[in-house]
Protein backbone atom coordinates (compact mmCIF):
# COMPACT_ATOMS: atom_id res chain seq x y z
CA UNK A 1 0.00 0.00 0.00
CA UNK A 2 2.89 2.30 0.87
CA UNK A 3 4.48 2.84 -2.71
CA UNK A 4 1.32 3.08 -3.85
CA UNK A 5 0.24 5.85 -1.85
CA UNK A 6 4.16 7.44 -2.89
CA UNK A 7 3.25 7.50 -6.99
CA UNK A 8 0.56 10.47 -6.16
CA UNK A 9 3.51 12.55 -3.99
CA UNK A 10 6.04 11.80 -6.48
CA UNK A 11 3.81 12.69 -9.37
CA UNK A 12 3.45 16.62 -7.71
CA UNK A 13 7.35 16.65 -6.75
CA UNK A 14 7.50 16.04 -10.68
CA UNK A 15 5.19 18.54 -11.76
CA UNK A 16 6.25 21.03 -9.44
CA UNK A 17 9.84 20.46 -10.22
CA UNK A 18 9.31 20.98 -14.12
CA UNK A 19 7.55 24.56 -13.16
CA UNK A 20 10.82 25.18 -11.09
CA UNK A 21 13.12 24.62 -13.57
CA UNK A 22 10.94 26.45 -16.29
CA UNK A 23 10.65 29.27 -13.94
CA UNK A 24 14.74 29.45 -13.77
CA UNK A 25 15.21 29.27 -17.39
CA UNK A 26 13.46 32.53 -18.01
CA UNK A 27 15.89 35.16 -18.52
CA UNK A 28 16.23 38.05 -15.99
CA UNK A 29 15.19 41.42 -17.06
CA UNK A 30 18.05 43.71 -18.30
CA UNK A 31 19.20 46.21 -15.63
CA UNK A 32 19.45 50.07 -16.37
CA UNK A 33 22.46 49.74 -17.22
CA UNK A 34 22.58 46.78 -19.18
CA UNK A 35 20.17 48.06 -21.31
CA UNK A 36 21.94 51.08 -21.65
CA UNK A 37 24.65 49.34 -23.40
CA UNK A 38 23.04 46.90 -25.03
CA UNK A 39 20.73 49.60 -27.32
CA UNK A 40 24.20 51.37 -27.97
CA UNK A 41 25.97 48.28 -29.13
CA UNK A 42 23.00 47.76 -31.49
CA UNK A 43 23.23 51.28 -32.67
CA UNK A 44 26.95 51.34 -33.20
CA UNK A 45 26.51 47.91 -34.96
CA UNK A 46 23.69 48.39 -37.38
CA UNK A 47 25.56 51.79 -38.80
CA UNK A 48 28.94 49.81 -39.41
CA UNK A 49 27.25 47.20 -41.11
CA UNK A 50 24.75 49.88 -43.12
CA UNK A 51 28.68 51.95 -43.78
CA UNK A 52 30.25 48.43 -45.07
CA UNK A 53 27.50 47.60 -47.29
CA UNK A 54 26.82 50.99 -48.64
CA UNK A 55 30.34 50.79 -49.71
CA UNK A 56 30.80 47.36 -50.91
CA UNK A 57 31.78 46.57 -54.58
CA UNK A 58 28.05 44.75 -54.51
CA UNK A 59 26.31 47.78 -54.34
CA UNK A 60 28.21 50.14 -56.68
CA UNK A 61 27.17 47.34 -59.04
CA UNK A 62 23.86 47.55 -58.51
CA UNK A 63 23.79 51.04 -58.58
CA UNK A 64 25.54 51.57 -61.99
CA UNK A 65 23.20 48.57 -63.13
CA UNK A 66 20.05 50.45 -61.84
CA UNK A 67 21.12 53.12 -64.13
CA UNK A 68 21.50 51.32 -67.42
CA UNK A 69 20.01 53.97 -69.75
CA UNK A 70 17.79 50.88 -71.90
CA UNK A 71 14.99 51.39 -74.21
CA UNK A 72 13.40 49.01 -71.44
CA UNK A 73 12.58 48.84 -67.60
CA UNK A 74 14.50 46.12 -66.18
CA UNK A 75 12.95 44.10 -62.88
CA UNK A 76 16.35 45.01 -61.40
CA UNK A 77 15.11 48.67 -60.91
CA UNK A 78 12.51 48.63 -59.21
CA UNK A 79 12.94 45.58 -56.45
CA UNK A 80 14.34 44.63 -53.39
CA UNK A 81 17.83 46.90 -53.08
CA UNK A 82 18.24 50.22 -52.96
CA UNK A 83 20.63 52.94 -54.34
CA UNK A 84 21.14 54.21 -50.28
CA UNK A 85 20.25 51.83 -48.33
CA UNK A 86 22.02 54.00 -44.93
CA UNK A 87 19.64 56.07 -45.06
CA UNK A 88 16.65 54.62 -46.47
CA UNK A 89 16.49 50.62 -46.25
CA UNK A 90 12.86 50.40 -46.06
CA UNK A 91 12.48 49.91 -50.32
CA UNK A 92 9.46 47.90 -50.92
CA UNK A 93 9.16 45.88 -48.10
CA UNK A 94 7.37 48.03 -45.79
CA UNK A 95 4.04 48.30 -48.68
CA UNK A 96 1.67 45.84 -47.77
CA UNK A 97 -0.28 46.27 -51.12
CA UNK A 98 0.90 43.25 -53.92
CA UNK A 99 3.55 45.06 -56.32
CA UNK A 100 4.10 42.62 -59.00
CA UNK A 101 7.23 42.82 -61.94
CA UNK A 102 5.72 43.67 -65.02
CA UNK A 103 8.73 43.08 -67.66
CA UNK A 104 8.39 41.79 -71.72
CA UNK A 105 10.60 38.90 -71.27
CA UNK A 106 10.22 37.21 -74.74
CA UNK A 107 10.43 40.32 -76.80
CA UNK A 108 14.01 41.19 -75.04
CA UNK A 109 15.89 37.81 -75.12
CA UNK A 110 19.10 38.13 -76.86
CA UNK A 111 22.11 39.88 -76.16
CA UNK A 112 22.34 44.09 -75.87
CA UNK A 113 25.33 45.70 -76.00
CA UNK A 114 25.59 49.37 -75.75
CA UNK A 115 27.19 50.87 -79.24
CA UNK A 116 29.18 54.01 -78.61
CA UNK A 117 29.36 55.25 -81.65
CA UNK A 118 25.83 54.58 -82.95
CA UNK A 119 24.87 56.04 -79.07
CA UNK A 120 22.25 53.44 -79.14
CA UNK A 121 21.72 49.66 -77.53
CA UNK A 122 22.57 46.84 -80.72
CA UNK A 123 20.20 44.12 -80.28
CA UNK A 124 21.37 40.61 -80.80
CA UNK A 125 18.07 38.43 -81.17
CA UNK A 126 19.49 34.83 -82.44
CA UNK A 127 21.18 34.40 -79.12
CA UNK A 128 20.82 33.34 -76.60
CA UNK A 129 16.98 32.42 -76.98
CA UNK A 130 16.23 31.65 -73.79
CA UNK A 131 17.68 34.66 -71.80
CA UNK A 132 18.23 38.23 -71.45
CA UNK A 133 21.88 39.63 -71.65
CA UNK A 134 22.80 42.78 -71.28
CA UNK A 135 26.28 43.93 -71.18
CA UNK A 136 27.31 47.54 -69.55
CA UNK A 137 30.62 48.81 -67.87
CA UNK A 138 31.66 51.24 -65.31
CA UNK A 139 34.20 53.06 -64.09
CA UNK A 140 35.08 54.67 -67.76
CA UNK A 141 34.72 51.12 -69.31
CA UNK A 142 37.53 49.59 -66.94
CA UNK A 143 35.01 47.04 -65.75
CA UNK A 144 32.39 45.44 -67.71
CA UNK A 145 29.88 43.42 -66.53
CA UNK A 146 26.80 40.86 -67.76
CA UNK A 147 23.57 41.64 -66.29
CA UNK A 148 21.39 38.03 -67.02
CA UNK A 149 17.67 37.27 -66.83
CA UNK A 150 16.73 33.84 -67.25
CA UNK A 151 14.62 30.95 -65.79
CA UNK A 152 10.80 33.35 -66.93
CA UNK A 153 7.59 31.33 -66.23
CA UNK A 154 4.79 33.28 -67.28
CA UNK A 155 0.86 32.64 -65.88
CA UNK A 156 -2.49 33.50 -65.83
CA UNK A 157 -4.75 35.11 -62.43
CA UNK A 158 -8.24 34.11 -63.38
CA UNK A 159 -10.67 37.20 -61.94
CA UNK A 160 -13.99 36.81 -61.97
CA UNK A 161 -14.28 38.82 -65.66
CA UNK A 162 -10.98 37.86 -67.54
CA UNK A 163 -7.66 36.24 -67.79
CA UNK A 164 -4.60 38.00 -66.82
CA UNK A 165 -1.19 37.42 -67.31
CA UNK A 166 2.00 37.69 -64.76
CA UNK A 167 5.53 36.69 -64.27
CA UNK A 168 5.55 33.70 -62.24
CA UNK A 169 9.17 33.47 -62.06
CA UNK A 170 12.34 35.42 -63.10
CA UNK A 171 16.22 35.42 -62.03
CA UNK A 172 18.57 37.45 -62.30
CA UNK A 173 22.58 37.55 -61.69
CA UNK A 174 25.38 40.25 -62.66
CA UNK A 175 28.84 39.11 -63.40
CA UNK A 176 32.05 40.87 -63.57
CA UNK A 177 34.71 39.72 -66.16
CA UNK A 178 37.56 38.10 -64.57
CA UNK A 179 35.35 37.06 -61.71
CA UNK A 180 34.52 33.32 -60.95
CA UNK A 181 30.95 33.79 -59.00
CA UNK A 182 28.15 36.53 -59.27
CA UNK A 183 28.38 39.67 -57.43
CA UNK A 184 24.77 39.71 -57.82
CA UNK A 185 21.75 37.18 -57.46
CA UNK A 186 17.87 37.75 -57.33
CA UNK A 187 14.99 35.58 -57.96
CA UNK A 188 11.56 36.81 -57.73
CA UNK A 189 8.27 34.05 -57.78
CA UNK A 190 4.94 35.35 -57.81
CA UNK A 191 1.54 33.01 -57.45
CA UNK A 192 -2.02 34.57 -57.97
CA UNK A 193 -5.48 32.86 -57.33
CA UNK A 194 -8.63 33.65 -56.85
CA UNK A 195 -12.55 31.89 -55.80
CA UNK A 196 -15.77 33.08 -54.82
CA UNK A 197 -15.12 36.38 -54.45
CA UNK A 198 -11.84 35.69 -52.52
CA UNK A 199 -8.12 37.07 -53.98
CA UNK A 200 -4.97 35.41 -52.74
CA UNK A 201 -1.24 36.93 -53.32
CA UNK A 202 1.78 35.32 -52.91
CA UNK A 203 5.25 36.41 -53.79
CA UNK A 204 8.95 36.57 -52.79
CA UNK A 205 12.11 38.65 -53.80
CA UNK A 206 15.68 36.84 -52.42
CA UNK A 207 18.38 38.87 -53.29
CA UNK A 208 22.25 37.92 -52.42
CA UNK A 209 24.76 40.98 -53.23
CA UNK A 210 28.15 38.91 -52.23
CA UNK A 211 27.83 38.62 -48.39
CA UNK A 212 24.86 40.09 -47.66
CA UNK A 213 21.65 38.20 -48.41
CA UNK A 214 18.24 40.33 -48.61
CA UNK A 215 14.80 37.99 -48.65
CA UNK A 216 11.16 39.52 -48.66
CA UNK A 217 7.70 37.37 -48.87
CA UNK A 218 4.47 38.48 -48.74
CA UNK A 219 0.78 36.62 -48.60
CA UNK A 220 -2.02 38.74 -49.24
CA UNK A 221 -5.59 37.13 -48.82
CA UNK A 222 -8.13 39.75 -49.80
CA UNK A 223 -12.19 39.03 -49.92
CA UNK A 224 -15.08 41.50 -49.40
CA UNK A 225 -14.59 42.28 -46.10
CA UNK A 226 -11.76 40.95 -44.81
CA UNK A 227 -7.72 41.51 -45.70
CA UNK A 228 -5.15 38.95 -44.22
CA UNK A 229 -1.51 39.75 -44.35
CA UNK A 230 1.31 37.48 -43.65
CA UNK A 231 4.86 39.92 -44.79
CA UNK A 232 8.61 39.52 -43.61
CA UNK A 233 11.77 40.55 -45.02
CA UNK A 234 15.31 39.77 -43.82
CA UNK A 235 18.61 41.27 -43.91
CA UNK A 236 21.41 39.40 -42.91
CA UNK A 237 25.43 38.86 -43.60
CA UNK A 238 27.24 35.61 -42.75
CA UNK A 239 24.00 34.56 -41.40
CA UNK A 240 24.02 36.97 -38.78
CA UNK A 241 21.13 39.08 -38.87
CA UNK A 242 21.11 42.85 -39.51
CA UNK A 243 17.52 43.29 -39.29
CA UNK A 244 14.72 41.86 -39.76
CA UNK A 245 10.81 42.00 -39.99
CA UNK A 246 7.69 40.03 -39.74
CA UNK A 247 4.11 40.84 -39.92
CA UNK A 248 0.98 39.59 -39.07
CA UNK A 249 -2.63 41.01 -39.67
CA UNK A 250 -5.65 40.88 -40.39
CA UNK A 251 -8.59 43.54 -41.09
CA UNK A 252 -12.24 43.12 -41.40
CA UNK A 253 -14.93 45.07 -42.50
CA UNK A 254 -18.39 43.75 -41.14
CA UNK A 255 -20.48 46.13 -43.45
CA UNK A 256 -18.81 46.60 -46.58
CA UNK A 257 -21.30 49.43 -47.23
CA UNK A 258 -20.05 51.35 -44.73
CA UNK A 259 -16.44 52.20 -44.84
CA UNK A 260 -15.94 53.78 -41.94
CA UNK A 261 -16.54 50.68 -39.95
CA UNK A 262 -13.44 48.60 -39.20
CA UNK A 263 -10.81 46.73 -37.15
CA UNK A 264 -7.62 45.94 -37.38
CA UNK A 265 -5.26 43.72 -35.45
CA UNK A 266 -1.35 43.43 -36.35
CA UNK A 267 1.01 41.65 -34.68
CA UNK A 268 4.38 42.81 -36.18
CA UNK A 269 8.35 42.51 -34.98
CA UNK A 270 11.48 44.19 -35.99
CA UNK A 271 14.31 42.86 -35.49
CA UNK A 272 17.85 45.07 -35.48
CA UNK A 273 21.06 43.26 -34.74
CA UNK A 274 20.94 41.64 -31.08
CA UNK A 275 17.45 43.97 -30.43
CA UNK A 276 13.80 42.87 -31.17
CA UNK A 277 10.95 44.85 -30.92
CA UNK A 278 7.59 43.39 -30.66
CA UNK A 279 4.41 45.26 -31.30
CA UNK A 280 0.97 44.58 -31.23
CA UNK A 281 -1.31 47.20 -32.76
CA UNK A 282 -5.48 47.03 -32.12
CA UNK A 283 -7.71 49.73 -33.52
CA UNK A 284 -11.02 50.27 -35.01
CA UNK A 285 -13.37 53.10 -36.36
CA UNK A 286 -13.34 54.43 -32.57
CA UNK A 287 -9.56 54.67 -31.58
CA UNK A 288 -7.89 57.72 -30.65
CA UNK A 289 -5.67 57.53 -33.19
CA UNK A 290 -4.05 60.72 -31.90
CA UNK A 291 -2.58 58.85 -28.87
CA UNK A 292 -0.32 55.67 -30.12
CA UNK A 293 -0.39 54.31 -26.70
CA UNK A 294 -4.45 53.72 -26.84
CA UNK A 295 -3.99 51.15 -29.56
CA UNK A 296 -0.20 50.63 -29.42
CA UNK A 297 2.09 48.38 -26.76
CA UNK A 298 5.87 47.88 -27.97
CA UNK A 299 8.09 45.60 -26.26
CA UNK A 300 12.05 45.44 -26.63
CA UNK A 301 13.63 42.08 -26.00
CA UNK A 302 16.67 39.63 -26.83
CA UNK A 303 16.67 37.11 -29.21
CA UNK A 304 16.24 35.00 -25.69
CA UNK A 305 13.28 36.39 -24.60
CA UNK A 306 15.18 38.82 -21.67
CA UNK A 307 13.61 42.05 -21.28
CA UNK A 308 15.31 45.05 -22.03
CA UNK A 309 12.80 47.82 -21.72
CA UNK A 310 9.27 48.88 -23.56
CA UNK A 311 8.31 51.81 -26.03
CA UNK A 312 5.74 53.96 -24.78
CA UNK A 313 4.69 57.52 -26.21
CA UNK A 314 5.08 61.46 -24.30
CA UNK A 315 3.30 64.38 -25.35
CA UNK A 316 5.73 66.80 -25.99
CA UNK A 317 5.22 70.50 -26.80
CA UNK A 318 1.75 68.65 -28.09
CA UNK A 319 3.42 66.05 -30.41
CA UNK A 320 3.87 62.39 -28.93
CA UNK A 321 7.31 61.49 -29.19
CA UNK A 322 8.82 57.85 -28.49
CA UNK A 323 10.36 56.94 -25.34
CA UNK A 324 11.94 54.29 -23.92
CA UNK A 325 10.77 52.73 -20.33
CA UNK A 326 13.24 50.94 -19.11
CA UNK A 327 12.45 48.19 -16.42
CA UNK A 328 12.96 50.06 -13.18
CA UNK A 329 10.34 52.35 -14.22
CA UNK A 330 12.73 54.98 -15.82
CA UNK A 331 12.23 57.19 -19.24
CA UNK A 332 14.45 58.21 -22.02
CA UNK A 333 14.39 59.53 -25.28
CA UNK A 334 15.04 56.95 -28.21
CA UNK A 335 16.85 59.40 -29.62
CA UNK A 336 19.43 59.47 -26.74
CA UNK A 337 20.14 55.93 -28.11
CA UNK A 338 19.44 55.25 -31.72
CA UNK A 339 21.31 57.54 -34.31
CA UNK A 340 18.78 58.94 -37.47
CA UNK A 341 18.94 55.52 -39.82
CA UNK A 342 18.59 53.73 -37.09
CA UNK A 343 15.74 55.45 -35.96
CA UNK A 344 14.46 55.53 -39.74
CA UNK A 345 14.44 52.00 -39.85
CA UNK A 346 12.61 51.26 -36.81
CA UNK A 347 10.24 54.11 -36.92
CA UNK A 348 9.08 53.90 -41.04
CA UNK A 349 8.32 50.31 -40.28
CA UNK A 350 6.28 51.16 -37.22
CA UNK A 351 4.36 53.84 -39.07
CA UNK A 352 3.86 51.70 -42.23
CA UNK A 353 1.63 49.09 -39.99
CA UNK A 354 -0.72 52.56 -39.77
CA UNK A 355 -1.63 51.61 -43.40
CA UNK A 356 -1.95 48.11 -43.67
CA UNK A 357 -5.31 47.63 -44.92
CA UNK A 358 -6.08 50.58 -46.11
CA UNK A 359 -8.22 51.01 -49.26
CA UNK A 360 -9.51 54.02 -52.03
Amino acid sequence: MKPKKLLPLLAIACVLLFFSCKKDDLPSPLSVEEASEELTTTNNEFISQMITHENSDGLTTLDAASKINIDFSIPLKTTIFNNNILTDIKGSEYEFEPRYIEFDFESKKGTWTYNATSLIWDHNTTSPTDKVVIKFSINEGIDSYTLTYSDFINDTYDDEKTSIPYIKQIKAQIDKEGQVNPVITWEYTASRTASSGNTKHVYTHDGFIKTINNVISKSISTSTATDTYNCSTKLEKGGKIITANSTKGVVTRPNIEKNNEFSVSIEAKIRVMNVVLLIDNKRDQNTNIEDPNTYITIAVEKPNGAKVCKIIYKSVEGKYEPYFEFNDGSQKSIVEYFSKPLYSQVFNFISSLEYLGARE
